[in-house]
């Protein structure tokens, strides 16, 4: 692949911000022992907006900025520059660390626009200070070079580089949701700004990366899903997406068949303790990492451990192996039923039985916040409610499996989602010579070749146990 050359970065800010600092600076002369640079200050800005559009922070105004990065970028007195924007209310700090995870260590304090400048409109900014220009660009020519060297990040990002957006079609349709308000003038701008930047087409403009857990992450991952439906292109024909259907609770079943497997395999092995446990203790000890969990935030020192998901076996106050190997045969085949008409439609109508009237889109997020979550709430108890009533042997084993650290279980899905997509799902498709881009779950292609897609896809469901289907 040809090297592609880039000298100048294009940031982007509110609008009325850049002039607002400006007369600040000329009223308020900072008082530093060095030279300032006023793209230090917009640069800050810029970095604090364009982790505010990552949609794992998409609801909150105020999020993390690892001082790290921001040390690395402005040089040593990034604090006083910080210090300086949020004295004269620029920005704003709740003071609050977040922890780091796997992926990033270490902590960092949560920063946002202030409200004055958050419903601005944004405007470019070029950047001349040579000493960021000089950093940023190093890091984005490492993080280019690495990115097109791995031969499947490299596919993506030459797959993806010839999608367009409806530059038009998306404007406007971002503007009708602000008039009717269901988006914010801030968030509109957050999202026409990655839909500018996806059009660029420059060297730096298109990001493929992958994770510790295997899932790909792109500028189509971190884009509204309403704009990745309506206003895609390749080759001047739409693409859409097929995605599986009720995934989560797809993946968590295979999960569920796992466990009990191992276990199986565990008793055909060991026979002479094939009815009672008296002679084999294997519900386990206390799991190691309860003694690194902090009380007050609740951060474990699991990646301290292991980040392997490989729970103990646990039998739940079974007599023999028997009995609880007969209670998950019939409790998962009634998950693999229930799968197969509307899990989460299951589950609507026996809230609605018991409690109140709810949506699909509601007791999704309340079936995902319950499975995957560890906080209690009135909401966690009526869903607990259901899943002891309808599935109590399964419900001990969900609870198993997040005993310790709750983000496991979440990880582990997220492998066996990555694992199919990549390993089973791509390479087929690739066979096809059709061109196409992943958004977790989903792949993406042009409509005329959709259907024979789907083909493709409920076939590596089938291949792989997955009791769903696939949706267009």
């Amino acid at each position: 692949m040809k090297k592609e050359k880039n000298t100048e970065i294009d940031i982007r800010i509110p609008i009325e911000i850049k002039g607002n600092l400006l007369r600040c600076l000329n009223l308020h002369k900072p008082n530093f022992d060095f030279k300032y640079h006023i793209d230090s200050f917009l640069y800050i800005i810029h970095t604090i907006r364009n982790v505010s559009s990552y949609k794992k922070f998409k609801n909150l105004q105020k999020v993390p900025i690892y001082s790290k990065i921001i040390r690395f970028d402005i040089g040593e007195h990034y604090k006083k520059y910080l210090k300086y924007l949020l004295k004269y209310k620029f920005i704003t700090t709740d003071n609050h660390y977040i922890v780091g995870d796997d992926n990033t260590k270490g902590k960092c304090k949560c920063y946002g626009i202030s409200k004055k400048y958050r419903d601005n409109k944004s405007e470019s900014h070029i950047l001349t200070k040579k000493s960021i220009l000089k950093k940023i660009l190093k890091w984005r020519e490492e993080k280019f070079n690495k990115m097109v060297s791995d031969d499947r990040l490299g596919h993506m990002y030459d797959m993806i580089k010839k999608v367009d957006i409806d530059i038009k079609g998306a404007k406007k349709y971002l503007d009708e949701m602000v008039a009717t308000g269901e988006l914010t003038t801030y968030k509109a701008t957050l999202e026409w700004d990655k839909c500018l930047k996806i059009n660029d087409k420059g060297p730096h403009s298109i990001f493929v990366t992958q994770d510790s857990y295997g899932r790909i992450h792109t500028n189509f991952t971190n884009i509204s899903r309403h704009i990745r439906e309506k206003f895609l292109y390749i080759d001047g024909e739409h693409m859409v997406g097929l995605d599986i259907i009720s995934s989560q609770p797809a993946f968590l079943g295979t999960l569920f068949r796992d466990y009990f497997t191992k276990i199986i395999h565990y008793y055909d092995n060991n026979q002479k303790d094939m009815f009672y446990m008296s002679k084999l203790d294997v519900n386990g000890s206390e799991d190691i990492r309860d003694k690194y969990v902090n009380a007050r935030n609740k951060y474990t020192g699991a990646h301290i451990y292991s980040n392997e998901f490989n729970p103990l076996i646990c039998t739940f106050g079974y007599p023999s192996l028997l009995d609880m190997l007969e209670d998950a045969a019939e409790e998962l085949n009634k998950y693999d039923k229930i799968l197969e008409i509307g899990l989460y439609e299951f589950f609507q109508s026996h809230w609605e039985e018991i409690f109140d009237d709810i949506t699909r889109n509601e007791i999704k997020k309340e079936w995902v916040s319950y499975v995957f979550g560890q906080k209690q709430s009135p909401f966690h108890e009526k869903m607990e409610i259901i899943w002891e009533k309808e599935f109590p042997l399964l419900t001990k084993t969900l609870k198993h499996f997040k005993n310790g650290s709750h983000k496991l279980l979440a990880h582990e899905l997220q492998r066996k989602e990555a694992n199919l997509i990549f390993n089973d799902l791509c390479p087929k498709i690739d066979d096809m010579g059709i061109n196409y881009f992943t958004v977790h779950d989903s792949i993406v292609v042009k409509e005329s070749v959709a259907d024979d897609v789907y083909d493709v896809f409920e076939q590596v469901l089938e291949d792989n146990d997955i009791v769903t289907g696939v949706a267009i």
